[in-house]
């Protein structure tokens, strides 16, 4: 079990730091006091009600990425739940971020992986319609919405630094 816990807090904290480098990438001037992982993260009975994700984001990352995140590190992350009934864990990960941002103005995100596996992200697809372009993404309907997901990477790049550097140069390309 404090293996598992070490690695759990190992992930969010490398979830941090490629959201750091994606916000720079996009031009916002960042630091790690800007993203970091939450105190007692995976303790959620302590967890802060004004902040309830897996990592603390500033004000700066938020005006631009208004996003909660909850990371989830497990032996086994299996995607292809999500093209059938929703069962298992990766839709109790789900629930629990979608509860955690009800009145935040935040939109949920959860970010997976399991051993030996790809980092995937699970995003509503209302928020992230722009991604309908990219190739190599799921889809699938709950809690009557549509949800996408998608690599990590992709999710770093095509909307993170892409997003931010839009909006700072007031989207002019």
């Amino acid at each position: 079990m404090a293996n598992g816990r070490i690695k759990g807090k190992v992930f969010e904290r490398n979830i941090a730091r490629d959201l750091l480098q994606a916000c720079r990438k996009g031009g916002l001037n960042v630091s790690p006091v800007d993203c970091f992982r939450t105190p007692l993260s995976g303790g959620h009975v302590f967890a802060s009600k004004k902040d309830p994700g897996d990592l603390q984001l500033s004000q700066i990352i938020l005006d631009h990425l208004p996003i909660l995140v909850e990371c989830k590190c497990y032996r086994e992350v299996h995607l292809e739940r999500f093209l059938g009934s929703p069962r298992g864990p990766e839709f109790k990960w789900l629930d629990q971020v979608i509860r955690a941002a009800e009145g935040t103005g935040r939109t949920p995100i959860l970010v997976m992986k399991g051993n030996n596996r790809g980092i995937y992200v699970v995003l509503p697809m209302k928020e992230f319609s722009f991604l309908n372009g990219i190739f190599g993404y799921i889809t699938f309907y709950y809690q009557k919405e549509w949800w996408y997901v998608i690599r990590w990477e992709v999710f770093l790049v095509d909307h993170v630094s892409y997003k931010i550097q839009q909006e700072l140069n007031g989207g002019k390309q």
